[in-house]
Parts: C-alpha cells; structure tokens; sequence
C-alpha cells in the first residue's frame, strides 16, 4: 500500500495514493479508497524508527516483515521455477533410461556439478537481490548516502564464498533425495501388473505425472529453505556497507502467521549486536536460515540491521520504503500425499547420522572415542546447549577423528562446560608408564566474534590486538571444540615426557621451529613499523602464550577460516604431514 515519503505534503500524498494499483483493488469504493489514503498520512508518524533510541513501532516491525515477505517471494518465484524445471528434467532422464535401458542409472541423476551451478545462481541472484533492495531502502534516510553499484562485486565474491562453503552438504542431502524418489516412484509403478502391460509412451506418460507433483513440491521446499539463509546474508553484507564502519544491532523478524515454530515465534524481536549470535531454541544462530535442520528448513524469518545511536544517519527514519501492503503469501502445494511419502518413506537426507536423544549421542560419542583407543568412563551434556546444537558439535569433532589419526589410551570423560577462566580444556594424567587419564572440556559458551576478526581491534599504530586467532563468523560455534581437539591430538609435553612416539617428537620439533620463525616474523614486522604485514599473520594474542596454544589457535583458524594466514596454512600442512591419516 502506498505511504507518505519523507517530506511529502498531504495534498501530493492524497493524490498520488487515490490512483494507486494496489489501494484501488482493494478499495474499489471511491469514498473508501480517500478515507484509507487520508488515514495513512495521519498516521504516518507511526512509520517513524528514532535513530535516537532504535525503538521500533509495531508498525514499523510489521512494514519490515511485509516487505522482506514481499521480496523474497520474488525470488522464490524466479528460483522455484529453475529448480522445478531442473528437478523434471532429472526424473524424465530416470523415466528415459529405465524405459530404454531397463536400468535407472542412480549416478546419471543429480550430479553435484549440476546442483553446485544452481546454488550458485540462486544465491547470486537472491543475495543480490535482497543487498540492492536494503541499500536502496536506507539509502533515502542516510546522511551520506550510498550507492549499491560500487559493492556489488564484493558482494558478489562474498555471497559466492558463502554459498560454496555453506552448501556443500545440503547439496548432497538434495541429490540424495531426489534419487532415491525416483527410484522408489518408478519400482512401485513396475510393481502394478496394469502399469507394465502399457506401452512405453504410456508407462512414460503416467510417471512423469506421479513425479511432477514431487518436482514442484521438493523444489518449492529448497528455494524456500535456501532463499531465508541467502537473503539474510545478503542483508547483512549490504548492512555492513551501508553503514559501514558503524555498530550495528540486529532484531529477528519472525513471520507471525501461524506457521511460524513456536520457539521462533518466540525468538521474535530478540535483539543482538551485530557479531553475536541469536539464541533460538536452545541453538546459537549468527543469522536466520543457519543451524540445524529444525531451524532451517521452510524457515521464513529475517534478520534487520540497523545502526546504533550515533550512526550516521539522520534523525528518523520515515515510512522505510517497506511496501506497507499485506504480503502474499504462496499458495499451499496440494500435494500433501507427496511431503508424507517423502518424509516417511524416503527421509530428510539433511539430518541422517543425528542423533535423537541424548542417550544416543552418548553413546556416538562413547563409541566413537573408545575407537579412539580411550576407554570413556563418563560423558556429560550441559542444559545451556540444546540437542541440536550437540550434534552439530559433534559432527565437526567427528570429522576432524575421521581425518587425522588420533592414538589416545586410557580412562577419558568428557564435558561441555565453560568456566569463568577458560573456554575449554583439556588435562591428562601421565607417569613413565603412560597417561593415566584424560579430562576433555569442549566448552559450553561462545567466544565473541570481535576476539576473531581481523582488524576489529588495533593500537595506536594499526596493529592487531585481537586474541584468537581468525575463524568465519559462521563457525564461530565450533572455535572451542577444533581447538581443544588440537590439544587432544598431541600435547608437547606429554610427547617431550614420555619420549617413545618418534614421529610425534618430529612434529613437535619442526613446530617449535615453525613457533619460532613466527615470532621472529611478528617482530620483524613491528620493529619496521609494517603494521600491514604483522596484521597479515597475526593468529591472536592467545597464540603466543605456549608452543601448544600456537599449535591450537592456527589449527583452529585453518580448519574454521575461509581465508587462513600464512602460518595457520603451514601450522595444516605440518599437521597434515605427521597426522593425516
């Protein structure tokens, strides 16, 4: 619906909003269409968002969710429409090779090459989308003003990176799914003594009816899981250029239509600084359309960003340019029997390998350290971190065991808690005969991302002061957990004390080395003045305490950052040397 623009009077807004498409359709009585216009410039005020004290009206939070709703359903419409096709054209080549070939050919079928060029396109386009149309918005009410044409490369380049490493698994999921739907509707058709009587231009006929009801449903559900996560990243890069070198906060907008989960519902209007994450069913969550497979798929929320008082904006943002119509909301698929069969007979591939309970990550994580070579006697799960995000936790750990060769003995517990001192920990017991136990703290509590980012925090001269070292904001809940899984793999001095793995005492000796020529390095560079060069590999002040921590914080950044340091690269490849499996 139209609404009164910054500094517009009464009789231009009455005007302009008596002929406009969308009052007249649903106003079509003249006398009420004038009414409705003349209450909008009353009350116009109510648009207002004091940059004073960022206290939103109702108003204002309903503009911001009517028109992100309107938007994105411009680009779930574009993607949905790609996806579908390409989903038909994965089901008649099954349709094709079976009728031909008697042989469906599983690996003909969703090439992850393929899917990868869709991701990215569907990325592109809706990260895009969603920057320009916040630029645009903020950029009527911004002292400065700003120009979204001079970012789009580098927002371009960053919403590519994000989707690439992002997506990886989902893509899977996606092509796994769609496989095994091809199968299980093409052998259940086989199955029908009518079916195999009919000739083969009819056999093709009727499965390409039973899977384009699967098509246009699975694609519908992709685009709208995916649209949430690239279009609240695109907001945030178009937020940071927007204001950029401000504070910002963000608010979690939740869709309150009756859809939405309960514990997102609940999320709503929860308010965070830019680099910390939202809490939202028990899970730590940087930006909507991130986490767990509960809080991702078909989700709808969005995150708004806006400056901290002092930003450089100007007094009060007016009316926003949201759109304040009504969203239109997409029309349910009618293709219930479909979403039932998938979910029961196929599976969400999203979520395989994770754990139901409680109980049963126990005894994956049991299992899996005890293939270790430990004997694990306890096991403990804190209340602050939801079942959700443990599994998560245990998935990254998991891969890292999976990776490298981990030779541990002995009695092992293991915690998830925090204390006012340390992040996480990790103790062992050890006489001449061997270690005699080991205690595994992986940490409750999230580090700031501020402690990771690169540039955040310089003195006088321009030199980081940052403390550990760099990871990607979307990582920032496995920090603690990499790095103490560095310490679990070796420890200095428990390999220096006992003295009987050669190939560990290599290790550590080449990475005392490494220790030192990074020291020299950072001294070098600040003796010179070359600020530049220090912030270059700087791995954080926590770094630097012990030839073990040094280990530990580059691990974490060349396992957790897109773009790791000259030493946290060389710190991977030493590991890699000795360790790989």
């Amino acid at each position: 619906m139209p609404t009164p623009n910054q500094g517009e009077t009464e009789r231009h807004f009455i005007a302009r909003c008596v002929i406009d498409d969308e009052a007249r359709r649903d106003f079509p009585d003249a006398d009420q269409r004038l009414a409705f216009c003349y209450s909008q410039y009353k009350n116009k005020d109510e648009n207002y968002l004091d940059t004073k004290t960022f206290k939103l009206s109702k108003k204002f939070g309903d503009a911001w969710k009517n028109a992100n709703e309107k938007q994105r359903l411009i680009t779930e419409r574009r993607n949905t429409k790609r996806f579908t096709a390409f989903y038909n054209k994965q089901y008649n080549l099954a349709i094709k090779n079976k009728l031909e070939l008697n042989d469906i050919r599983y690996g003909d079928l969703f090439k992850y090459n393929d899917l990868r060029k869709l991701y990215d396109e569907m990325y592109l386009d809706t990260g895009l989308h969603f920057a320009k149309w916040y630029a645009r918005t903020f950029d009527l009410y911004i002292a400065k003003g700003v120009n979204p044409k001079q970012y789009l490369n580098q927002w371009q380049l960053a919403i590519i990176a994000y989707a690439q490493k992002n997506t990886a698994m989902n893509i899977t999921g996606v092509a796994n799914t769609g496989r095994k739907t091809a199968i299980k509707i093409i052998q259940r058709l086989f199955r029908d003594p009518n079916f195999v009587t009919l000739g083969a231009s009819a056999k093709a006929r009727l499965l390409r009816k039973q899977l384009k009801g699967y098509s246009k449903y699975q694609a519908l559900r992709v685009v709208r899981t995916e649209t949430t996560r690239a279009a609240n990243f695109g907001i945030q890069q178009s937020a940071t250029s927007v204001f950029a070198g401000r504070d910002l906060i963000k608010r979690w907008s939740t869709s309150l239509d009756g859809r939405e989960r309960d514990w997102h519902g609940r999320a709503n209007n929860q308010e965070r600084p830019k680099n910390d994450p939202f809490v939202v069913g028990g899970e730590y969550l940087m930006r909507p359309g991130e986490g767990s497979a509960r809080n991702v798929i078909n989700c709808r929320c969005s995150a708004v960003y806006l400056p901290v008082k002092d930003a450089q904006t100007i007094n009060q943002l007016e009316g926003m340019n949201f759109g304040l119509a009504g969203s239109t909301v997409l029309d349910g698929v009618s293709v219930a029997n479909v979403m039932r069969d998938i979910n029961n007979a196929v599976g969400s591939t999203l979520v395989s390998g994770v754990a139901n309970t409680l109980k049963e990550l126990r005894k994956q994580l049991t299992k899996t350290f005890d293939d270790m070579g430990y004997s694990t006697t306890r096991v403990a799960f804190p209340k602050s971190l939801s079942l959700n995000t443990l599994n998560d936790v245990t998935k990254k750990i998991t891969s890292l065991i999976d990776k490298y060769k981990y030779r541990n003995n002995g009695p092992m517990s293991m915690i998830f808690k925090s204390t006012r001192t340390v992040y996480g920990k990790v103790g062992r017991l050890y006489n001449r005969q061997g270690i005699v136990g080991t205690k595994i703290n992986l940490g409750d509590q999230l580090t700031k991302y501020n402690q990771h980012r690169r540039g955040y925090n310089l003195d006088r001269k321009g030199f980081d002061m940052r403390g550990f070292s760099h990871v990607d904001e979307s990582n920032l809940l496995y920090t603690t957990p990499v790095h103490e899984m560095a310490h679990v793999l070796s420890s200095s001095r428990v390999v220096q004390y006992l003295g009987t793995d050669q190939n560990a005492m290599r290790f550590w000796n080449e990475m005392r080395a490494l220790n030192k020529e990074y020291y020299t390095s950072l001294s070098n560079f600040r003796t010179a003045g070359n600020a530049k060069g220090y912030n270059k590999i700087y791995l954080g002040s926590y770094s630097r305490t012990n030839v073990d921590e040094f280990f530990a914080e580059a691990w974490t950044e060349y396992h957790l950052s897109s773009t790791p340091s000259k030493y946290a690269n060389m710190v991977g490849e030493l590991v890699n040397k000795y360790y790989a499996k």
